[in-house]
């Protein structure tokens, strides 16, 4: 059984980007990335990101802590053992932090939320074979492709260091997401947890 705890925190944009945007090195990182001009949720971008950014004056992060038990740590030691086991997490927590944005971005109009990893509403994107996204309501960027430092974030404002491996299970793994909005409002802080509280249907 995995264990399971989250934390959540909010910061005015500037002051988040300030902190934790770096635009060129992400960009660079992306680009390394599979999905990169691939899925409509990653860059490159057809809108100037510091200026989608400008329509938000706050923004609210959370992220869920998924802590695999000793033997499933023990037992993924090959990269194969290691994704099969991982994938399956992430598409289950990755399948209720969707319902909750898609509550946030329903509840409190303006919003725009953001994802842990890229999107994968579909099973393979349309953006591949040059077509428009199947679901133009659906798909979220992720912070990073946005430019922010997630590891920066989940350390100083979560309270938790990212773990980074290639080819073995880390003892945790920590989902950042985040939700951008008009206005700092406790209503959105209080949904956010609210939600999180009630983790124990995650299917994991």
């Amino acid at each position: 059984m995995n264990g399971v705890s989250f934390a959540a925190a909010g910061a005015e944009i500037g002051e988040m980007s300030s902190r934790y945007r770096s635009a060129e090195k992400f960009m660079a990182l992306c680009r390394d990335c599979p999905s990169y001009g691939r899925n409509w949720a990653c860059p490159p971008f057809d809108l100037d990101v510091g200026d989608y950014l400008k329509k938000f004056d706050y923004a609210y992060v959370f992220g869920v802590k998924i802590v695999h038990p000793a033997e499933a740590v023990r037992e993924a030691v090959t990269y194969e053992k290691f994704m099969e086991y991982s994938a399956g997490v992430f598409r289950g927590v990755k399948g209720v932090l969707s319902e909750l944005l898609r509550a946030l971005e329903e509840k409190f109009p303006g919003g725009a939320g953001a994802s842990a990893g890229c999107c994968d509403s579909c099973s393979l994107c349309a953006r591949g074979g040059g077509r428009p996204c199947r679901h133009p309501d659906r798909p979220r960027r992720s912070l990073e492709s946005l430019g922010f430092d997630v590891g920066a974030i989940s350390e100083d404002m979560l309270g938790t260091r990212l773990l980074w491996t290639k080819d073995a299970l880390p003892e945790y793994q920590m989902f950042v997401n985040g939700f951008f909005a008009a206005r700092e409002d406790d209503a959105i802080m209080n949904a956010i947890m609210s939600y999180l509280r009630g983790w124990g249907a995650c299917p994991l």
